[in-house]
């Protein structure tokens, strides 16, 4: 059984690649010429750890391959993934103008009884569109569709397919779900759990699930701005209230507010699909706009430990990818706190691990004072104060003395004891400064 991805992105590289690693033929399809002869010379086009060498493993093992020829390809494909983006248009609906493009590759190529999965997010009711769009294409085609929505975190997005905390699949048809079913047989016998639902149900599950998550970083956010005025603790109070089993721990950490390529642009979607429906979605709603004036905040934040003014002030900015172990600043928190700071004259220089180089392309054109350092310690050493924006486990380890040549820390992620400055500011977040 042959399986084939339209888009050699990040979801579908990704996604391609650990089905091949379970034991199936996969050719992940692409336009871009440039990524895919990258990936045939064994070179990931993005950075995720673990998927380099999967790619290379499973290319060298014959069950993973990378093509632009699409049309060819498709002929002869049993099930077709849509894997392409569908990022936020003018009014923060999902653009899919990709999806339809790859929707008519299908029509015009496919074989009968192919099965189309949509592994791309998209709104509820797009299968139905995506069915009638391969129908104009082609309409003596017999097929089938099919929903698979990823759950993947960037930084961790293999670990995560590999063992993933269930494996969605939206069908009106059980044959289908049957022949879906085998593709992760691998992780069934495993005991993973795999779950079915109708199409409709698995399109929305994704988005519900992006926005509960970004809901939960945005009220954890306000409950640290509550306490940085009362006097309470964010450590103290998200420990008590993270051991309630109604509650847990995760997405409790206090920052600079959510980014990538996800939670900006599903959360938008969000509110896009409710107002279709006329739904009035007041909590998200409230969670996008708490997220921009984030962003803002933390600028206003340095602004203020430095007496209200950073004209002329050098800043080093530790992190610009949107999280840490990966190098997509998408949406990145860093990326307003960084324009915000150079409009206001400051001096910054930028350091990241792995998204430098996007960095240096998106402020490519900026009109501010930025340098890029190699090294975090050129960095530091050339400035007064430095913000951590991205929690990258190096910026915890960073020798000390870099640290105390500075007279401010900003530590937007609660990352470095400031308990072992007490000769200079740090300052933190949902915690008094001292």
């Amino acid at each position: 059984m042959k399986i084939a991805f339209i888009g050699a992105g990040y979801v579908g590289l990704v996604s391609g690649t650990c089905l091949a690693e379970l034991g199936n033929n996969v050719v992940c399809l692409d336009q871009n010429r440039e990524k895919i002869d990258l990936l045939n010379q064994g070179i990931s086009p993005i950075f995720e750890d673990g998927l380099s060498d999967l790619t290379k493993s499973n290319k060298e093992a014959g069950r993973l391959k990378f093509s632009t020829d699409i049309a060819l390809e498709l002929k002869d494909s049993d099930i077709i993934f849509i894997a392409v983006g569908t990022p936020s248009a003018n009014d923060g609906s999902a653009d899919l103008s990709y999806v339809f493009a790859a929707a008519e590759m299908i029509g015009k190529n496919a074989k009968n009884n192919v099965i189309i999965v949509t592994k791309s997010t998209v709104p509820v009711g797009t299968g139905d569109k995506i069915s009638e769009a391969i129908k104009k294409a082609n309409p003596e085609l017999k097929f089938h569709i099919a929903s698979n929505p990823e759950f993947l975190r960037e930084g961790s997005a293999v670990k995560d397919f590999m063992n993933p905390d269930r494996i969605l699949i939206g069908v009106n048809d059980n044959a289908v779900f049957e022949k879906l079913s085998t593709l992760y047989k691998k992780q069934i016998e495993q005991g993973f759990k795999i779950i079915k639902t109708d199409i409709h149900s698995a399109e929305l599950a994704k988005y519900a699930a992006n926005a509960y998550l970004a809901m939960r970083i945005g009220f954890i956010n306000q409950v640290a701005d509550l306490c940085e005025k009362s006097g309470a603790d964010i450590k103290q109070v998200t420990n008590a209230i993270g051991l309630d089993k109604r509650i847990g721990s995760h997405f409790l950490n206090p920052g600079p507010g959510y980014g990538g390529s996800c939670f900006p642009k599903d959360t938008r979607a969000i509110l896009n699909i409710a107002k279709n429906f006329h739904c009035d979605f007041k909590i998200i709603d409230a969670v996008v706009k708490a997220n921009d004036e984030r962003q803002i905040n933390m600028a206003e934040k340095v602004i203020a430990v430095n007496d209200g003014d950073v004209k002329g002030k050098n800043i080093a900015i530790l992190g610009v990818a949107f999280k840490a172990n990966t190098d997509d600043i998408r949406e990145s928190p860093a990326l307003k706190i960084i324009e915000v700071l150079a409009d206001r004259g400051a001096i910054l220089h930028i350091y990241d691990p792995q998204g430098l180089e996007n960095a240096k392309e998106y402020f490519s054109k900026s009109a501010g004072q930025i340098n890029f350092c190699t090294l975090v310690a050129d960095a530091l050493l050339k400035s007064e104060t430095a913000v951590i924006i991205t929690e990258w486990e190096q910026f915890k380890n960073i020798n000390y003395s870099l640290y105390k040549k500075l007279t401010t820390i900003v530590d937007l992620r609660n990352i470095i004891d400031g308990s072992k400055f007490p000769e200079k500011k740090y300052v933190g977040i949902g915690k008094q400064a001292n």
